[in-house]
């Protein structure tokens, strides 16, 4: 249990876990009690807007209130809602065109039309400023828009990609919010293992007509197991650099903790295919950030800082 608390740290979810055993050790609580609980977390008013309908949902599906008190439902399923949080952030993403290639064209208008009503979450010129900062810049989604609905399709239906003179078998498509950039993880059968490919080097891409092999999906998940590292950094909140390397690390799992100076200890969990980004991510970050471990890459980011210093001695 204590494991699965570090795991989680939802404290809807902890509050749910005391509540249940507040119940279960006969507590008489009834509905409006036990919302009342809810809502005076100070956690409760998370994000744009609490997202209310949610919670009542949850609790009605753990707690039977027909005697007027709560009792457990022990084998009641808790359906997914959609709160209003998520159906403006979906409206959102519906109208930036650099996401179109996701959806046909179709399933995306009549989407748009069942959410005429909802309020978008960011405001159109807002969501360009923040996310396309040089004027004139045109979002990679766009740009590259043919190709990236090439590979959504091929992903779709389970079928080979060739680009250029090069048979690929696409797995996944990533992307890169803070560089905006997209990439396509293939599986490569002569070296059986996954290689990482940035879709603006991709060449006279075609769909074929040659199925994926079954057996794609485990050995890359073999290979993620044991091509993964953990990159240690340490970093001082100097020029917004807690909000600039949270941003860049943004799109990759990683777990933070705060010291009592202000500084962070971070620890970001990636594949080797990532390094170079990762690398590329540090450097930019200057002197706020500190690589702790691995060594290999600690030493390597020394060497690189070594070059750019010796660069301004001459």
């Amino acid at each position: 249990m204590l494991t699965l608390f570090d795991e989680t740290k939802n404290p809807l979810f902890i509050m749910m876990c005391r509540l249940v055993d507040e119940i279960n050790g006969g507590a008489r609580l009834n509905r409006k009690q036990i919302m009342a609980r809810i809502t005076s977390m100070p956690t409760f008013r998370y994000n744009e807007a609490p997202e209310i309908d949610r919670e009542r949902e949850i609790v009605d599906a753990v707690f039977d209130f027909s005697s007027g008190f709560a009792t457990l439902r022990l084998d009641a399923p808790i359906g997914t809602l959609i709160g209003s949080t998520e159906l403006s952030w979906l409206k959102t993403m519906l109208m930036a065109d650099e996401f179109s290639f996701l959806l046909p064209t179709d399933v995306r208008a009549r989407l748009l039309a069942r959410l005429k009503n909802v309020e978008p979450l960011y405001r159109a010129d807002a969501w360009r400023k923040l996310r396309f900062q040089r004027s004139g810049e045109v979002p990679r989604g766009i740009l590259y828009g043919s190709k990236l609905r090439l590979i959504v399709a091929a992903l779709s239906e389970r079928k080979k990609l060739r680009a250029a003179d090069k048979i690929l078998i696409p797995c996944r498509l990533e992307y890169d919010p803070f560089d905006d950039r997209y990439a396509v993880i293939v599986w490569d059968e002569q070296s059986d293992r996954a290689e990482k490919i940035f879709v603006e080097r991709l060449i006279d891409l075609r769909l074929l007509d040659d199925n994926i092999p079954a057996d794609v999906e485990e050995r890359l998940q073999n290979f993620y197991r044991r091509h993964r590292t953990e990159i240690s950094l340490r970093l001082n909140d100097t020029r917004n650099a807690v909000e600039r390397c949270f941003a860049a690390f943004g799109s990759y799992d990683k777990r933070a903790r705060l010291q009592d100076d202000g500084s962070y200890f971070l620890n970001v969990s990636c594949l080797d295919i990532d390094e170079q980004e990762v690398f590329d991510k540090i450097i930019s970050l200057g002197a706020a950030v500190t690589v702790l471990a691995p060594e290999h890459f600690r030493r390597r980011v020394i060497e690189r800082l070594r070059a750019i210093a010796q660069l301004y001695q001459h």
